[in-house]
């Protein structure tokens, strides 16, 4: 019985053999890595004639265009797509273009002339590590640590942000990234939340002192200064003596926001020397008096002394 399991397997497998030799495939079509299951089924093979191992660089809904990024010849192209389009996770589960992200490696099938996407499969063999925040790299070395974990980076792995290919020395240690890496390789990194720049503008009356951007990021006020922030929406708080103040500030990723704090510098009355501070209290319906009077701290309460 297990003899005649076994030719049944071998003539069906000779059989499959000889139809997918009389069908033909395209001069571009390479065979798939058996990681990945692709559809190699008759309809599929006449559509397409072209397939790639690609990293996903940029997606348009609207447009319904995908832009690939091909690590071996460091080239960028782009396809449609329709609703004929087949796409599948790394579990063989049917997905929808919404469920792609950027610097996803996938296996893409497709007509070259029409620039249209036939298949996109997931690459079930790479692993995704979302907002990634405690990271080293070693540039020189091309190296990259987290969770205590060393990779080796891909010499063509493309750092990818606002759908722009860039390189290893553009990502900053205050950037969030989503890591896609095979085994102990990183093949693709994404911003997904990058940096932006702040210049204080008429700070004189400042330098020396403080500013903060939320509760993580306080630097020393130098002058001239620009400072390099995580993209974002802040309360900033700047203070030096008694000058102290707060101004909402957005902060967008590779671009510079200028900020004007002199309106915050204070005025000295009579000889009296004002200063600025700022509460923070828990539990915040906590009742704060001073002298003896109730005040409001939800802002900077300026006294003199």
């Amino acid at each position: 019985m297990r003899k005649q399991r076994m030719w049944l397997f071998i003539f069906c497998a000779l059989c499959l053999l000889m139809c997918g030799c009389s069908q033909g495939t395209a001069e571009t079509m390479q065979a798939p890595p058996e990681e990945v299951t692709l559809d190699w089924s008759e309809e599929s093979l006449k559509a397409a004639d072209s397939l790639d191992r690609a990293i996903i660089q940029k997606i348009e809904e609207t447009k319904q265009q995908i832009t690939f990024y091909n690590s071996i010849v460091e080239k960028s192209y782009t396809l449609t797509y329709d609703n004929a389009t087949r796409i599948k996770s790394r579990h063989n589960e049917e997905l929808v273009v919404g469920q792609l992200q950027v610097g996803d490696v996938v296996e893409v099938t497709f007509i070259k002339d029409e620039k249209r996407a036939i298949n996109i499969w997931l690459d079930q063999s790479v692993t995704i590590t979302e907002a990634v925040t405690d990271f080293k790299i070693n540039r020189t070395a091309r190296t990259f640590e987290m969770d205590g974990v060393e990779y080796a980076i891909d010499s063509a792995a493309p750092v990818l942000s606002d759908g722009d290919v860039f390189a290893l020395m553009d990502i900053h240690e205050v950037d969030t990234l989503r890591v896609a890496a095979q085994d102990r390789t990183i093949k693709s990194i994404t911003i997904t939340n990058g940096h932006g720049y702040v210049r204080l503008v008429n700070a004189d009356a400042f330098v020396d002192g403080w500013v903060e951007f939320g509760q993580s990021i306080i630097r020393k006020v130098e002058k001239d200064m620009l400072l390099l922030i995580p993209a974002g929406s802040y309360e900033m708080l700047i203070s030096n003596e008694g000058n102290v103040g707060t101004k909402p500030v957005t902060v967008t990723a590779n671009e510079e926001t200028q900020v004007d704090v002199s309106d915050l510098v204070k005025e000295e009355a009579d000889g009296d020397k004002i200063g600025g501070i700022v509460f923070t209290i828990v539990p915040s319906d906590a009742t704060l008096k001073i002298d003896g009077k109730q005040v409001d701290y939800s802002g900077v309460i300026n006294l003199s002394y």
